[in-house]
């Protein structure tokens, strides 16, 4: 399978020392995956569905009970009547016809006589029925007179489980009828032509009375039309007038009103007043105010005068002082001028609006009396419309009978029995009609096909695992470093741990040497502290790092696997290592670190455990001396692999995951959930870490149900831990002064090794 690592062009791309951060997933992402891949994956739901159909169907048609089909054809010769018009008579053939053959057959008569003549009562095939046999067969879908859908050829048919008994029925169905149909005299007619004319004249006279009412409803109202279309109906031809004119008296109110609102806003403002007016003056040049203007033209002169004045005499002249008054007294009567103006359009306005007032309340009160009228209108044009659609009714009527009558007279010269001819008699069936075997098992098939599809898109649909190494690329969006095949299941968790150095040979130990290359050749700079995490417990984490460790060692590089897993610690069980110290008592500064380290198998891997539960884990990974620890032991190791807790039950990975020069994320395949994968990469690179893939793990691994939940009760907080040693106490020992300390031994703990 060929896996496009979507970011590693921007590994190679980066500059050396530089962290290469992936952008965030989306935690919500949808993977999309194809519809055929979807039912390849959930082949064993359709093939289970499929079956399960196609079986319960054979089941179905092994207990079925076989039904035979007797069938009858016969042919029925009409004699064609001739249809009357009013020009000549002409020969047609009926339509109705063949139709009612059908229910002449299915008729009481004919279907009784049939099941007399059978002795219906001693058949099995009426065994099991209650009541009038008569209803059976009509609610019965076995029994069926049909019309040939391309010729005129009716089938008589009846279903049962004995087809000598069928036969016979159908038989005894064929012959009642064309005993019914031998019995048909020839008649004149005569006696339906007297009660159709008898009929005419009762329709006659009715049609007569009708047409008097309606023209007698219309003189007394007195009303050109009753339709609204009509052009001579002169009460709605007065009500569109009035809304006309109504509509106009509201808008001429309407200019009137805004006009006097203006005259108002005009008086409360002398300027306003003097412009009003001039513009007034203005318009009406010729049919001003004389007067006024007389005095705007001495105010002009006076003005001018008093100008003339005031450069060649002093303003205390008595001449000066007389003009000014004399200026002063036109321009407050040309003020009293301009009011009295603007008063007199205003109150000119306000007589104009209150008789526009009362012709619109007059033309409304009209208005209204005429809708009234228009609608006593309505009520008896609703009347007069009965009566016409009554006089309309019973003319029909009369032209019917008139045809009828000439039809009747053409006819009975002619009239005379069917000629009824039997074309293929029932026969007693040999091979049964129901269930058809070939039918049921398609229409099965298809059904299973069907349900098998929907139930493994549900089931799909359901599902939030990542399912494949295509949906784990596309929802992370970080280049896959390798694929993990699924181990043996008898395999221990030493045998697991260590697969790399115990078997070198199987895929699984190739899988993890091309998870150290991608490391070696992929990064821009050497990466000397990798840490190894999942999102949720149970995605194979620790045997990753373990196996990831040994690989680095058999490469010669000098290697540190570190156990952070300080709350469920795994590394002592995969290297078979009965641990009293290890990375909690090295922080806690109880021993150095070389009292706490145990040298494993694989020649240049050594291991430094977990040690015993702390009760502050995280706490003690946050801290400033775990960050300068970590720091230490690169500067003394090629390699530093650190075993981390899942990403999301705690916070401890974030805390180591921003020291790490790389982060491994290990996703299970078919286990882990998406969403929680998409959350776990989120969390890794808001603070910083530098992501620098994934790993899909068990592949192949055959389909699980459920899922327990991401958190679980897989952390406990204090107390023991797995292996059931006693809680570190970090007040045990009081930290070690130097970093340099944790690297000298302590006579209470002898250097470890394994064996």
């Amino acid at each position: 399978m060929l896996i496009k690592p979507t970011n590693m062009l921007k590994l190679k791309d980066a500059r050396p020392g530089q962290t290469i951060r992936p952008e965030p997933a989306d935690a919500a992402a949808e993977v999309r995956t194809p519809l055929y891949q979807i039912l390849w994956e959930r082949r064993i739901t359709v093939a289970a569905t499929f079956g399960g159909v196609l079986t319960a169907a054979m089941l179905y048609l092994l207990i079925a009970t076989p039904i035979f089909t007797a069938t009858a054809h016969i042919y029925i010769e009409q004699n064609t009547p001739k249809v009357a018009t009013d020009m000549q008579g002409v020969t047609l053939k009926d339509e109705n016809f063949l139709p009612t053959q059908v229910e002449i057959i299915r008729s009481a008569p004919i279907l009784q006589a049939a099941l007399t003549e059978v002795h219906w009562s001693r058949l099995k095939s009426f065994k099991n029925v209650e009541g009038d046999p008569l209803d059976w067969l009509w609610r019965n879908s076995g029994f069926k007179v049909e019309v040939g859908k391309k010729d005129d050829i009716l089938t008589i048919s009846f279903d049962s489980a004995f087809p000598q008994e069928g036969a016979d029925f159908v038989n005894a169905i064929v012959k009642g009828f064309v005993n019914y149909q031998s019995t048909l005299k020839r008649g004149t007619g005569t006696d339906m032509v007297r009660i159709l004319e008898a009929q005419k004249t009762e329709v006659e006279n009715e049609l007569d009375n009708r047409t008097r009412a309606m023209l007698k409803f219309k003189a007394d109202n007195g009303a050109l039309s009753f339709k609204d279309q009509d052009r001579g109906n002169i009460i709605l031809e007065r009500l569109a007038s009035l809304s006309t004119s109504l509509t106009a008296a509201e808008m001429a109110r309407l200019d009137l009103e805004t006009q006097y609102n203006q005259a108002k806003a005009v008086l409360a403002s002398p300027t306003a007043i003097t412009h009003f007016v001039q513009s007034q003056q203005m318009k009406e040049k010729d049919w001003g105010d004389h007067s006024y203007d007389e005095l705007r033209s001495q105010l002009v002169q006076a003005q001018l005068k008093l100008a003339s004045f005031a450069g060649s005499l002093d303003s205390s002249n008595p001449r000066v002082q007389a003009l000014r008054q004399y200026t002063n007294e036109l321009d407050a009567k040309v003020k009293e001028k301009e009011r009295a103006i603007a008063e007199a359009n205003a109150a000119d306005i306000a007589q104009q609006l209150s008789a526009m007032k009362e012709k619109e309340q007059s033309i409304r009160t009209t208005l209204d009396e005429q809708q009234k009228r228009a609608m006593d209108l309505n009520v008896k044009a609703a009347e007069y419309d009965r009566l016409a659609a009554d006089v309309e009714r019973v003319q029909k009527q009369s032209d019917l009978l008139d045809t009828r009558i000439k039809e009747v007279r053409l006819n009975s010269q002619d009239a005379g029995s069917l000629s009824v001819n039997v074309l293929a008699p029932a026969r007693v069936a040999t091979l049964p009609s129901k269930p058809k075997k070939s039918f049921v098992l398609a229409a099965a098939g298809l059904l299973g096909l069907i349900l098998g599809s929907g139930l493994a898109l549900l089931r799909d649909y359901r599902d939030r695992r990542i399912r494949s190494v295509e949906e784990g690329a596309t929802l992370l969006g970080i280049p896959i470093l390798g694929m993990i095949p699924q181990m043996r299941t008898d395999l221990t968790v030493a045998g697991r741990g260590q697969i790399v150095h115990r078997d070198p040979m199987c895929e699984a130990a190739e899988a993890y040497r091309t998870i150290r290359t991608a490391l070696h050749f992929g990064a821009t700079s050497a990466v000397k502290c990798v840490l190894v995490t999942s999102p949720t417990p149970g995605d194979g984490k620790s045997v990753t790092a373990s196996n990831l460790a040994i690989a680095m060692a058999q490469a010669g590089h000098r290697t540190l696997l570190i156990d952070a897993d300080l709350r469920r610690p795994t590394q002592q069980l995969s290297f078979e290592v009965n641990a009293t110290a290890g990375l909690s008592t090295v922080l806690a500064g109880i021993c150095s670190l070389q009292e706490a380290l145990y040298e494993t198998p694989v020649e240049g891997l050594s291991l430094l455990p977990s040690g015993p539960v702390p009760i502050n884990p995280s706490e003690l990974l946050s801290s400033t001396g775990f960050a300068a620890f970590v720091q230490m032991v690169s500067d003394n190791y090629d390699r530093v692999v650190i075993d981390s807790p899942p990403v999301l039950p705690v916070a401890d990975t974030k805390a180591i995951a921003a020291l790490a020069d790389a982060v491994l994320l290990v996703v299970r395949i078919d286990k882990s959930d998406r969403k929680a994968s998409a959350l776990a990469l989120e969390g890794l690179q808001s603070v910083g870490a530098n992501v620098f893939g994934w790993v899909a793990n068990d592949m192949s691994i055959m389909k699980q149900v459920g899922y327990a939940g991401y958190y679980g009760n897989y952390y406990g907080q204090g107390g023991q831990g797995k292996l059931g040693t006693r809680a570190v106490q970090p007040e045990s020992r009081p930290p070690a002064a130097d970093l340099s300390d944790l690297l000298k031994p302590s006579p209470q703990i002898p250097t470890n090794k394994v064996a």
